[in-house]
């Protein structure tokens, strides 16, 4: 009968244990694993949703068809549902562009109850935190003066403000012509 030597018993051994190991591994992915894919994928519906919907600001501003303009504010207002619970895995700055560009193009389109209700999405979704424009007037002001502040014929409101002139000034000739 033939001895073994001890390394090629051990070596044996190992070789059996590795086997067992992965005989007793499950080969399916970890929960873990599919949750990150499951947000992955949200965020990849909220990109696609997002570049749908600025295609069609595009097109609504090259043809200026108010039709495209609620076409985009209806796309671009969903897409912040397609993240589900993965909304912190996407920049809130963009988060908010998409949101303010749907208000923005309710109202070039037309539909101001949209508008009004998409603004309020906005303020809701975002704490109270604005965006800026370039001039430095602030998202909200404008347009809570747009929609809501039309109507209040107070010029001190007007005044404290932080929106842009344009609109303080289209709102004043409003007013002058309602009056004269």
């Amino acid at each position: 009968m033939k001895r073994l030597s001890f390394p090629f018993v051990l070596l044996g051994a190992f070789a059996v244990t590795a086997c067992q190991q992965t005989a007793f591994t499950s080969s399916s992915p970890t929960v873990a694993v599919i949750d990150r894919a499951n947000e992955m994928q949200n965020v990849l519906n909220f990109d696609a949703c997002l570049n749908n919907g600025l295609e069609q600001d595009a097109q609504a501003t090259a043809n200026d068809e108010p039709g495209q303009y609620l076409a985009s504010a209806e796309t671009l207002s969903g897409c912040d549902s397609k993240l589900r619970d993965s909304a912190s895995l996407v920049d809130i700055r963009q988060r908010m562009q998409a949101k303010a560009l749907a208000v923005q193009n309710y109202i070039k389109g037309g539909d101001i109850q949209a508008a009004r209700l998409a603004l309020a999405d906005f303020e809701a979704s975002f704490d109270g935190a604005d965006l800026i424009y370039a001039d430095g007037s602030s998202f909200t002001d404008t347009m809570h003066l747009l929609l809501h502040r039309f109507d209040d014929r107070v010029g001190y409101k007007l005044a404290s403000l932080n929106a842009r002139r344009k609109a303080k000034d289209e709102v004043r000739r409003a007013w002058y012509w309602q009056t004269n």
